[in-house]
């Protein structure tokens, strides 16, 4: 594991898996919160802090388990919060999609602990900028990537991806005719999330070095929801396209070793989703934008 070098190997493996167990939680939350329920992010979030902090009373104190209950209450907290939200949103019903998940963010523990050798894995903050359509087309920082591959030959590899985003517009009361008979006048709070998955496919032009420029592109599947918010009512169209997603960038190791670095690239994406929601109509996708993290 990168945390090898500066934490005893007692606690190496349980510290890998706390990073699992808070990511996953953490994408979670995220993705409740991108889908607008703000309510079951702000209790999943505070499962996780009340468990953690009890639990850290209960093995520390009571039971005298030192540094392991204290990573044993986090990891049930990060646990405990990420099931609330499966089973709040139903995300249970999307199985493939866990299981995708899951698989991804376990990937950094092995590919440090080099258990399988010449592999890498980013985790970003994703800047989204949509155009070509003006329902959600406002620039956003919420969203999130994660990609993982395995090199094949030392400069192709191929591995898999997932991220998410949301992008929000503000629209001015208004009426909107919803049929022949009837209208409804309202602000809106417009919104677009998006989540991607699938096969991710790498060059890396310096695979020796410490700057290892790249050129890349993600295939995949593509969920979103393309949803209004009026006061308290909220209608939405959720659908399913083709993803491709072309991007250039670089990665940037500390150390020789080349065992954790920076991430940055800028990336374009096209998805085939189509929706409708009141007189709002949305017939693909296009979004630009950069990414900046950790690669692994």
């Amino acid at each position: 594991l990168i945390v090898s070098q500066w934490i005893h190997n007692d606690y190496k493996y349980f510290l890998a898996i706390n990073l699992i167990a808070n990511i996953f939680s953490a994408v979670l939350l995220q993705i409740s919160r991108g889908l607008g329920d703000n309510t079951s992010y702000a209790i999943g979030s505070f499962l996780s802090g009340a468990i953690t902090v009890i639990l850290n009373v209960i093995f520390i104190v009571v039971f005298k388990m030192g540094a392991y209950g204290m990573l044993t209450a986090t990891l049930l907290g990060n646990l405990i919060c990420a099931l609330y939200i499966i089973i709040r949103k139903k995300i249970y019903k999307s199985i493939k999609l866990i299981a995708l998940l899951v698989a991804c963010l376990a990937i950094p523990s092995l590919a440090g602990a080099q258990v399988v050798k010449n592999m890498y894995f980013n985790v970003d903050w994703q800047i989204n900028s949509p155009f070509s359509q003006d329902f959600s087309d406002k620039t956003s920082g919420w969203g999130a990537h994660a990609e993982a591959g395995y090199y094949v030959i030392p400069n192709f590899s191929v591995g898999a991806f997932i991220s998410y985003h949301t992008n929000n517009k503000y629209i001015d009361r208004q009426t909107l005719p919803v049929s022949s008979t009837s209208a409804i006048t309202s602000d809106q709070q417009h919104s677009i999330f998006q989540l991607p998955f699938g096969a991710a496919f790498r060059y890396n032009v310096a695979p020796e070095s410490q700057f290892q420029p790249y050129a890349g592109v993600q295939l995949g599947a593509s969920y979103s929801e393309m949803s209004t918010y009026m006061n308290v009512m909220k209608v939405y169209d959720r659908n399913w396209g083709f993803y491709v997603s072309p991007e250039i960038g670089m990665t940037m190791y500390f150390t020789p070793q080349k065992q954790i670095g920076l991430h940055v690239a800028a990336y374009y994406n096209y998805a085939t989703n189509k929706g409708e929601v009141l007189s709002y109509s949305i017939d693909g996708l296009n979004n630009w934008g950069i990414r900046l993290g950790l690669a692994f």
